[in-house]
């Protein structure tokens, strides 16, 4: 599937980044309220905003174009490393998209004991940043995880 999803992506025109280092995508709901899921796509390893600082771009479902850049805050901390969405994770009755910024398998350049991990939780719909957590020291916050469907009584 991942082959296929890069097969498709290098007909896109235009497409920025490596996305042929996309090591992560999701269907991630309608991010532009044109009836449509979109996609994710990260790039963990992407370098545009500093040495494997990583990119996530949101991709129209229905015509392929970039909806939506994301990016991580500093090089070496692989955002994009997981992807979660189309569900409302903070409850603000807005769907939003759950990125992992994680550096397994990365070269280690960071001391022992560093901070390994964060998760950032965006508004789909806006892009804006709804809240970050950083992992305690030497844990491995955002290696992977899913997104689940809200259930209400």
């Amino acid at each position: 599937m991942h082959l296929l999803l890069v097969a498709a992506l290098a007909s896109l025109p235009g497409l920025p980044g490596d996305y042929a280092r996309a090591s992560t995508f999701c269907a991630c709901g309608d991010a532009d309220g044109d009836g449509t899921v979109d996609i994710a796509l990260g790039l963990p390893r992407d370098d545009a905003h500093g040495e494997d600082a990583g990119r996530v771009f949101v991709i129209s479902g229905k015509d392929g174009r970039v909806l939506r850049e994301l990016h991580g805050e500093k090089g070496l901390v692989g955002f994009g490393y997981a992807l979660a969405g189309g569900v409302d994770i903070d409850g603000d009755g807005q769907i939003d998209l759950a990125v992992a910024a994680h550096r397994d398998g990365f070269p280690q350049r960071d001391p022992p004991n560093s901070r390994s991990g964060e998760l950032h939780v965006f508004t789909l719909g806006t892009g804006k940043l709804a809240w970050k957590v950083a992992s305690p020291l030497g844990t491995a916050l955002g290696r992977s995880f899913a997104s689940a469907a809200h259930a209400s009584s």
